[in-house]
Formats: C-alpha cells, structure tokens, sequence
C-alpha cells in the first residue's frame, strides 16, 4: 500500500467489471495504489454474476462498464436485482456523457446505490471520489 493511501480505503473490496484488458488492468492497479484492501475484476456482466455466486465476500463497490460483450452493463444490473446487493456503484463507459447519466439514473431507478459515473479513460481523482462515496 503507498505510503499516503487513505487507510479507510484498506478495508474495501472494489470489483471492476470491464472488458477491455488494459483498461481493466490499468483500473485494478490505480484501485491498488489508492490503497484498496482487496480488488477483483472480469471482463463482462455474466462473469461477475457468477463470481458474485460463489462468494459470501461482495464488493463494497462495483465500478462497471456500460458496454461490454455477452452481458453489458445494464443487463448486469438488471440480473443483479435478485441478489440484493447493497454495495454502491459506480458507471464508466466511453460513450457521451449523456448515455452515462441517462444510465445512471436508471440504475438509481432499480435501487442502486449509484456514485457516480465517469467516461474512460478515468482519472485517478474520479476513482478516488468514487471511493471515497462508500
């Protein structure tokens, strides 16, 4: 953990859920250098439904692609609905940022916790205040 990472953020759990793997890879490694005590990534919607199946240990916060193959992002959260998940998210994609608000107030529709939403590529100080929303 860098010597100034916020220690509150030491004990979150930030899942990525994005299908670009140098973005994934470049988010999950930014996650860990704010400090984020555990961070876990796959690379679309139904993947991240399965590996939220099989385990009691959820995310504190999802940061999840709006686009992606197999299961994009609002069909994710659609699927989500049953497991109750009582975590935030946060939406990222690289489409206008009017599809990303119009997203984000459908996920707040549905009940999710939404903390934001930002387009790609994220800025240090955008995952941060994602963060620091939890």
């Amino acid at each position: 953990m860098p010597h100034n990472a916020p220690r509150a953020f030491s004990s979150l759990h930030v899942m990525v859920v994005e299908d670009e793997a140098i973005i994934c890879e470049a988010l999950c490694m930014s996650l860990e250098h704010l400090g984020v005590g555990k961070v876990t990534s796959a690379p679309n919607g139904r993947k991240a439904l399965r590996q939220l199946g099989h385990s009691a240990d959820h995310p504190d916060l999802i940061l999840l692609d709006i686009y992606m193959p197999e299961m994009d992002g609002i069909e994710f959260l659609n699927a989500l609905l049953p497991s109750q998940y009582q975590g935030a998210v946060a939406l990222m994609s690289g489409v206008s940022i009017e599809m990303l608000d119009l997203t984000m107030r459908m996920a707040g529709d549905l009940g999710f916790r939404v903390v934001g939403a930002a387009e790609k590529p994220l800025p240090l100080e955008a995952l941060e205040h994602f963060l620091k929303q939890v």
